[in-house]
Parts: C-alpha cells; structure tokens; sequence
C-alpha cells in the first residue's frame, strides 16, 4: 500500500502537469502495489480468515467472472481506438464538456469531412468550454482561433480570417504555427514584404521551422534580395538535408547573386546527397 502512494508522488505535483492533468497512465506504476496487496488479500488473507469464503475455487471463480466481464468490455472498447479520427468522434460523446475534445473534433470535421460550419461549431465550444474551465488552456485557445480562421478564409471572409489569426498571436506570440499561416494569407496575393515579415517571426520563434524558412527566402528572391534568400535556403537544407527543393532554390539564389562558384558547390553537395 506504502508503494501504492510512493508511485502516485511524482504526479502530484500538478504546477508541473501539462495537459491532461489527470490520465490513467499516471496510475500504472502506482497501481503494481496495489494488485499485489489485493492478491494476498484474496489467497493470503482471507483463506486464514473466512476458510469457506477464501477456498481456491471461490476466489478463482470470482476473479474469473471478474476477468470475463473485463474482457467484454474491453472488446467493446477496442473499436473506439481504431485511430484517431474514431477516438475523438467517440470522446466528444463520452466527454462533452472537454474542450481539448472539441477542438480535436473540430480538426476532424475540417480536414476530414470538409464540414466547415461543424468545424466552425466546433472551435466556439472549445473557446467557451475552455474560458469557464478551472484552469483555461493558452493551446486549446490558439488552436481554436486558427482553426476558427482557416474556417472564415475557406468560406471568403478573409478580414475575419485575419482577426482570428491575430488573436492566436497574441495569444502564443512564441508560437510559430500562426505567423506561418498569417505569411499563407499574404503570400499568394504577391505581398511579399508582409509575408516576410510574418514568415521572419516563425523563424525568430522557431529556427527549425522548414517551410517558413524556404518561404521567406523565396520572398526575399521576389523581392530582389538573393543573397539574403541563399542564407534562408541554406538553412532550411541545414534542418533537412534531403530536403533536394532547398539545394534547388539555394544554387539558384547563389548564381542571381554573382555567386557561380558557390552555386556550383551547392550543387555538388545536392549530387552527392541524391547518390546517398
């Protein structure tokens, strides 16, 4: 039993939990005292005590109904965690009130279904589950306001877009994802200083960030800076050295700066690479 409270110490800590804060995961070291406390109570305790009640086969018997009626409902159970997409339809059922479940659903409703409007739905439910929560999650927040914002820019109403959009920056402005899709929005219209400027934020928020890196560099080719976009395609190779599109991108910036011997050596590393 001791071994049963030792296990649960670490998660108790609840300043260090991250979302969820409560899973059944957290029990599974925590409860091997507590099995092994409940098999001496069935074959070590209660044969001594109740001789008629702990015979062998009585106890067997009830652990075997036991184990039949958890067996059921665990076939039951399986199909509801076929994938993800069957988990979360079935986890808005379960738990309505969660809103880290509704804004999974919604996920599921827009890219899955194309149900903008249930996706749309979807994201205001975890946005006001979430502000009434105990204790409100910034992610579920950002997430949903993107979501709420891919939602309004399929639909045309890009203006609300970009409210949304905004809102998750100021939200998590150490989160890339937002200025990614905020440097999407501009980028197609051939406004190439704004996107740069967003796309320049993902990467001071996230060196790692690929396709922020080899976005911004195409819009510094666009807008007659080669030798910056060389730099931001070297680096976006740097983080994926298969990434062959980089190398492409790199020699080509290279030679538009004056640079033939550096392009031909970016070229060679991408030949190189492409016989690895």
């Amino acid at each position: 039993m001791l071994w049963w409270v030792v296990g649960l110490l670490p998660t108790l800590n609840y300043r260090q939990l991250t979302v969820p804060l409560i899973a059944d995961r957290f029990s599974y070291l925590a409860s091997v005292g507590l099995c092994l406390a409940l098999g001496y109570l069935a074959f070590g305790w209660l044969p001594t005590h109740l001789p008629k009640v702990g015979r062998p086969g009585v106890v067997l018997g009830i652990l075997a109904a036991v184990a039949t009626l958890w067996a059921i409902q665990t076939v039951r159970t399986i199909p509801h965690w076929r994938d993800n997409q069957a988990f979360f339809d079935y986890a808005v059922h379960a738990s309505p009130n969660t809103a880290e479940v509704h804004m999974s659903h919604g996920l599921l409703l827009q890219l899955r279904d194309n149900d903008l409007g249930g996706a749309a739905r979807e994201f205001q439910t975890a946005l006001r589950l979430n502000t009434q929560s105990l204790r409100p999650t910034p992610v579920v927040t950002y997430d949903s306001n993107i979501g709420l914002g891919q939602v309004a820019l399929l639909q045309g109403r890009e203006h609300e877009a970009l409210d949304y959009f905004n809102k998750a920056v100021h939200q998590l402005p150490d989160s890339d994802f937002a200025y990614d899709v905020l440097g999407s929005v501009y980028f197609p219209r051939g406004d190439y200083v704004r996107a740069a400027g967003y796309f320049q934020q993902a990467v001071r928020v996230n060196p790692q960030d690929l396709g922020a890196r080899f976005f911004l560099g195409t819009c510094w080719m666009k807008m007659g800076k080669p030798a910056q976009a060389a730099e931001q395609f070297h680096a976006a190779r740097e983080v994926d050295p298969t990434y062959s599109q980089a190398y492409v991108a790199e020699a080509r910036a290279m030679e538009a700066a004056a640079d033939k011997a550096g392009a031909a050596r970016v070229r060679s590393e991408m030949s190189k690479i492409s016989d690895k």
